[in-house]
């Protein structure tokens, strides 16, 4: 079954490639941008904003979620403000978490992953 023009097994390809990425850079205790993931993405070419894109990262970020660990997304920042953009926080929101202060949120949930993820 196809998700958003991608073959389900090119999905869970790039989910997995992209989850790669995102726990080497939370063992050195870095973000990456947006456009750069996207850009990292050797299994696919995608665009930051396609809407594929945003998805596997919600997809990810539920995996995780459901595995109780902490959220990769949170690494996944934007250039101008070095956070997560606004569809990351609506997506938490969504899943119960408390984002009324999403600063202080995106705070606890890095270290979380530091701490997680650390080496």
């Amino acid at each position: 079954m196809a998700k958003y023009g991608l073959a389900a097994a090119e999905w869970d390809e790039i989910k997995a490639e992209v989850r790669g990425i995102l726990i080497g850079l939370a063992r050195v205790e870095q973000t990456i941008y947006y456009s750069d993931l996207a850009s990292a993405i050797s299994t696919a070419h995608m665009h930051h904003r396609a809407p594929a894109f945003a998805h596997i990262l919600q997809a990810l970020c539920a995996d995780e979620v459901a595995a109780d660990r902490p959220i990769l997304g949170v690494l996944v920042v934007n250039k101008q403000t070095g956070r997560c953009g606004a569809g990351f926080f609506k997506w938490c929101a969504a899943q119960g978490f408390d984002v009324s202060d999403p600063e202080v949120f995106w705070q606890r949930e890095y270290e979380r992953i530091i701490d997680y993820w650390g080496e």
